[in-house]
């Protein structure tokens, strides 16, 4: 269950990135292929700049493993935890701005 718990986070935030990546496309065939393309650019730029891992959302796609494992300080933990609820805010303000200007 903590493993559960724990993963819920960085999913939202991939889910209101990819929302606001859909709200910007506009068609669903497109933001899809943008997504699958904006995905494996960050899983290569995180596999090529080592140290873009650290402020990546797609590297924390397997973030309960560091939850469920006993070797990671709680230090460590509340700075990814703040990091990812930073980029769920700032993925839900700039969709909610995106969807307050097709409303006009």
């Amino acid at each position: 269950m903590v493993a559960y718990a724990a993963a819920f986070v960085p999913m939202l935030a991939l889910s209101l990135l990819a929302v606001l990546v859909a709200l910007w496309v506009g068609n669903t065939t497109g933001a899809m292929a943008v997504l699958l393309l904006i995905y494996g650019a960050a899983k290569l730029v995180a596999l090529v700049f080592p140290q873009v891992a650290a402020v990546s959302v797609f590297s924390y796609t397997n973030w309960h493993m560091l939850w469920i494992g006993s070797g990671v300080s709680l230090q460590k933990l509340l700075n990814s935890f703040v990091l990812l609820l930073a980029y769920c805010i700032m993925a839900y303000t700039a969709g909610w701005m995106l969807f307050d200007r097709k409303q006009l």
